[in-house]
C-alpha cells in the first residue's frame, strides 16, 4: 500500500505546530491568527479542530481566533444584488466574476485555493471598503510557508 510512504500523522502535526509557533505566540492571548478561506466553515475549520482533538492537543484556540474569515460569506453579502449574474458561487466562478484570473491546476490544490480566496478578499476589500486583513506581510508569509 502507498500509505507506508506517507509521514506519520503525529510528525506532520508537530511540523504544523512548529509552523504556527513561528508566527503566533500561543502563550499570548492577544497573538492569534484567523483561519481564512473560501467556504472554510463548512469543512476546513471542522477538519482542523478535529485534527487537534485527534492529536490530543487542546491548544486550538491558543493559535486561532474563535471566528474564522469565510470569504464565501463575505462575497455572498457583498455581491447580494449581483448574485443572479453568477452561474454558480464556486471559488473560480466568483473569482472570474470579480475579474480575477483563477489559477488553473489539473488537481485540487489547497494553496491555489487559499491564494485565490485571498485575491477575492482583496478585491472585495477595495470594492466594498471592508476592513484590513491584518498584517499583509504576516499573512503573505504564512500563506507562502504553508
Amino acid at each position: 500500500s502507498e500509505l507506508i510512504y506517507f509521514p506519520d500523522e503525529k510528525d506532520v502535526f508537530r511540523s504544523f505546530i512548529g509552523l504556527l509557533d513561528r508566527h503566533v505566540n500561543p502563550n499570548n492571548p492577544l497573538d492569534k491568527i484567523y483561519l481564512a478561506g473560501f467556504n472554510i466553515a463548512s469543512c476546513d475549520t471542522k477538519f482542523l479542530r478535529e485534527w487537534f482533538k485527534r492529536m490530543d492537543c487542546d491548544r486550538f484556540r491558543d493559535y486561532f481566533f474563535v471566528q474564522d474569515v469565510d470569504v464565501m460569506g463575505l462575497a455572498n453579502f457583498a455581491l447580494m444584488n449581483e448574485r443572479r449574474a453568477l452561474p454558480s458561487f464556486k471559488l473560480d466562478a466568483v473569482a472570474t466574476y470579480l475579474g480575477i484570473m483563477p489559477r488553473i491546476s489539473r488537481t485540487f490544490s489547497c494553496l491555489t485555493n487559499a491564494e485565490t480566496a485571498l485575491e477575492i478578499y482583496r478585491v472585495l476589500k477595495v470594492r466594498f471598503h471592508l476592513g484590513e486583513a491584518g498584517d499583509r506581510k504576516r499573512t503573505d508569509n504564512i500563506v507562502r510557508n504553508f
